[in-house]
């Protein structure tokens, strides 16, 4: 990730954009945090996991959106309805978890994650086009009018 991250920094110094929209912990560690934060290029993210304390974020000319997988929410609604329900399987491999499944299930497996999904019962799940479409939303807020982008 280093050599893009550098790529991309001496793009941004040949031809500063007027606004970024970064999307998951990758981008924000390796380009926003050293490159972009704390400068006049307003940068609105997407798809980091949990917390931005880690990064030092918001800041002034950095805003975004956490992605929280509503793990509470699914575990509170499943013991409404069985009050010993599992919430995580070690050593994941996905097809034998789906046979394994078929042929045992006698507690409901719930999923936070999509791909778990095909061997849930019940799920809340987070959608990425949602986390898209409101960073550009909140760009579209940003003052000023984007004039060019980032790259072609």
């Amino acid at each position: 990730m280093q050599v893009n991250a550098r790529r991309v920094a001496e793009t941004l110094k040949r031809r500063p954009p007027d606004l970024v929209l970064a999307s998951d912990d990758d981008a924000v560690r390796e380009v926003v945090v050293p490159y972009l934060k704390h400068t006049a290029t307003p940068v609105v993210f997407c798809g980091v996991n949990w917390s931005a304390e880690g990064y030092g974020l918001p800041v002034a000319n950095v805003t975004g959106m956490l992605e929280v997988v509503p793990i509470r929410e699914t575990l509170e609604t499943m013991r409404r309805y069985y009050p010993t329900a599992n919430g995580s399987i070690r050593g994941w491999q996905n097809d034998e978890a789906k046979a394994f499944v078929a042929r045992t299930l006698r507690r409901p497996v719930v999923a936070g994650d999509d791909f778990i999904m095909p061997i849930a019962v019940y799920g809340q799940t987070k959608v990425a086009r949602e986390q898209g479409e409101w960073a550009a939303q909140t760009a579209l807020q940003i003052p000023g009018e984007p004039s060019r982008p980032i790259f072609r």
